[in-house]
């Protein structure tokens, strides 16, 4: 009674967790259908306030309430002979529109990922719909005067007008990162502390997460930055007595003035590889705290240090053992696959191969 009654409260976006938490218990979903089905005692004047609610969780209730229904409920046929009120049908099948009113990518991904768990083809004719109609509102052409600029100055240049543009052009400029870091003489070695033992032995151990992420904004800044491309460290999300959320590197592209538009971001979260959360940092982080802010990207970076390089006694030695580069960087892969399936957020990992450069008896045998 309570989750039917928070339909027509103003306050639902809110606490669609608690209700969505309810939901997923089968015998309260069971129940809550039941009431759905039922005319209601008290009559309301404002109608149900579903469409505040965002793309997945509409998705989440449409799946829910799916599971326990009938595939007529769903797609009632034209001629069905359906005496008396629907409800909970009615309830059901007003989610799809809401979802393509919200006009935007991520409502064309969640009504394709409906489509794929129920079969139904007219969610995968709204689906189709929703994606163009996102589209063609969010196309912005380039205009001759900037097709000039960007042909005259540079061919690394971009115009950049969406999230995706510019994870695209964060993207390459880590790879000029990276190889950066392993040309002859590269800034490998920068990422590293040292302490020479003797004569002809140092000690390594490698920098902390901050290090890195400063070097690497500067990089970008240096890379990138300029005009139209601001590149930020330690963003602060929250007021200051919040629980304060700060980006390890923000990268925004200001919005052409009097467009109405906000701009577009970009968030990289930093981690070492002996990160303890590194297996989660990607969901639970980048995207569960910093990608629901409207037009913003998120890159997982991970330094991948070998780890039998550094001194322990310098500092403390990586807990995961056995990690590779190759198996790092195939996990964050499939971390960002998940979540772009299942969320449709513009979000990547890369993973840094911060190793110090070959011992020269190595380089010798090699």
């Amino acid at each position: 009674m309570a989750a039917q009654i928070l339909l027509h409260c103003p306050a639902l976006p809110k606490l669609w967790p608690l209700v969505h938490k309810r939901l997923n218990n089968e015998v309260l979903a069971r129940a809550y259908i039941d009431q759905l089905g039922q005319r209601l005692v008290h009559h309301y004047t404002q109608p149900h306030q579903l469409a505040g609610l965002t793309e997945e969780a509409l998705a989440e209730l449409y799946l829910v309430l799916a599971r326990h229904v009938t595939a007529e409920t769903l797609d009632p046929p034209l001629r069905s002979g359906w005496i008396g009120e629907d409800h909970c049908g009615e309830l059901i099948r007003s989610i799809p529109p809401l979802l393509q009113a919200k006009n935007t990518p991520q409502a064309a991904h969640q009504l394709r990922r409906l489509a794929s768990q129920t079969g139904l083809w007219r969610l995968r004719h709204l689906a189709r719909q929703t994606a163009i109609a996102a589209a063609q509102s969010l196309h912005a052409p380039v205009t001759p005067p900037q097709l000039r600029a960007l042909a005259e100055h540079s061919h690394q240049r971009r115009w950049v007008t969406d999230e995706g543009h510019l994870l695209t052009l964060v993207l390459e400029a880590l790879g000029r990162f990276q190889h950066a870091l392993h040309r002859p003489n590269g800034l490998s070695i920068a990422l590293w502390n040292r302490s020479e033992s003797s004569a002809t032995q140092a000690e390594w151990w490698p920098c902390w997460e901050e290090d890195l992420s400063d070097i690497l904004a500067a990089f970008l800044l240096q890379d990138i930055g300029g005009y139209r491309v601001v590149v930020n460290r330690e963003v602060q999300l929250d007021r200051p007595g919040l629980a304060g959320r700060r980006t390890d590197i923000q990268i925004e592209v200001p919005a052409p003035p009097d467009s109405g538009h906000d701009p577009v971001r970009l968030v990289i979260e930093c981690k070492g590889c002996w990160n303890s959360t590194l297996p989660t940092a990607l969901e639970h982080q980048l995207v569960g705290r910093y990608l629901n802010t409207p037009h913003t990207a998120g890159v997982l970076l991970t330094g991948y240090f070998d780890c039998d390089r550094w001194t322990a006694t310098k500092r403390r030695s990586c807990p995961a053992t056995h990690h590779t580069l190759t198996s790092v960087d195939q996990h964050q892969q499939q971390q960002a696959r998940t979540q772009r399936a299942l969320k449709g957020v513009p979000v990547a990992a890369f993973t840094l191969d911060c190793t110090l450069p070959s011992p020269p008896s190595e380089s010798r045998q090699a």
